[in-house]
């Protein structure tokens, strides 16, 4: 499978660091010579989420961005203020004094300072003729961890996400997504029931964080038919051009507002 392209806005090239704790990164940023910088590491308390750190008012600064359920990104602030954001691209344009440039830790080569590129999670591609044992054995021989793809049961109306599970019998799992009368999908937890939106949405989710669960998806060989979904917009956004370069909504207006929350 070819790897997909980076995300990317005209502020942030999409590296976000795995293996960097939250105060390790504050010092980074406390210097007064890091006024406008950023970097994006991922959030070890909140698996799924990511954390902006930035330079304001003479120390380092964080706040954090999680994928929603329901679209775009909510976006929290030292201050527990919570805003939604359609993309990126508008959230780092919202804060041009603050996100002016990323810092480059490319002379560091701690461990702790590895990263990944944020990339488009799923294609959209559902297969629908491909039985739970066929799958559970293509995602075991791919042999990698994070290794996943989506099928329709062939018994009841669910999605299944099958993914590599290294270290199981099977090498693979099955989590079921449930689609719910009014159009929406759910799935069980030892929590509880998370409702989502679309299944971009939530495999985004579940791509992120320290230990993320899906990072490569299978495209199998034209023999396994399949349909093909168009992925959450709020996440699908994150692969666009749009997100890129597209206009930030709102306006100056908008910006003005957005800037006195953070």
């Amino acid at each position: 499978m070819a790897s997909a392209a980076p995300v990317t806005s005209a502020l942030w090239s999409g590296k976000f660091y795995t293996k960097l704790h939250g105060a390790d990164a504050l010092a980074l940023l406390n210097s007064p010579d890091k006024a406008g910088c950023f970097l994006v590491r991922a959030s070890h308390s909140a698996p799924g989420a990511l954390s902006v750190v930035y330079h304001r008012d003479g120390r380092g600064c964080s706040t954090s961005i999680k994928p929603g359920p329901g679209g775009g990104f909510s976006v929290r602030s030292e201050d527990g203020v919570i805003s939604q954001y359609a993309s990126f691209h508008e959230f780092f344009s919202c804060y041009p004094a603050l996100f002016a440039k990323e810092l480059d830790l490319s002379e560091h080569k701690q461990n702790d300072l590895e990263y990944r590129l944020f990339t488009p999670s799923w294609s959209g591609n559902i297969y629908t003729k491909l039985s739970s044992p066929e799958a559970l054995d293509l995602v075991s021989k791919a042999g990698k961890s994070g290794a996943y793809l989506v099928r329709n049961s062939q018994t009841s109306n669910f999605y299944v996400v099958v993914f590599n599970t290294p270290g199981t019998a099977v090498g693979a799992s099955n989590f079921i997504i449930t689609p719910t009368e009014d159009g929406k999908l759910t799935t069980t937890h030892e929590s509880g029931v998370i409702v989502w939106d679309s299944l971009g949405a939530l495999l985004a989710c579940y791509s992120t964080g320290d230990n993320p669960v899906f990072t490569e998806e299978l495209v199998l060989s034209p023999e396994y038919e399949r349909k093909q979904l168009q992925t959450s917009p709020s996440i699908a956004a994150v692969a666009s051009a749009a997100l890129a370069f597209g206009s930030v909504s709102g306006g100056s207006g908008a910006k003005e507002d957005c800037a006195k929350e953070l």
